[in-house]
């Protein structure tokens, strides 16, 4: 299933695991807080951490696409995401 950071209902998601969840592709799309203010997502990195890391330690797989690059990217922008895929390296 596809689902937003702020869709991880954790009730919802433990009753979707038990039947049988397989997957979850996550819209994280930025890993910078400069990336998420420009893409206008209305979450901020603690939910995309607070997400990526219940779904992990239920065993659910959960994968995610990111904007590295905006039109307004800063080298602080970019040491940030990536920062955030080096934290979730091993989430695919």
């Amino acid at each position: 299933m596809k689902a937003r950071p702020d869709d991880i209902d954790q009730k919802v998601f433990r009753v979707l695991r038990d039947i049988g969840l397989l997957r979850v592709y996550l819209g994280v799309e930025a890993g910078s807080t400069q990336g998420l203010r420009v893409l206008g997502r209305g979450v901020d990195l603690d939910q995309n951490r607070a997400a990526l890391d219940w779904l992990r330690a239920q065993g659910i797989y959960t994968c995610f696409n990111m904007l590295v690059f905006d039109p307004e990217s800063t080298i602080a922008g970019l040491r940030e995401s990536f920062a955030f895929l080096r934290q979730y390296a091993d989430t695919r």
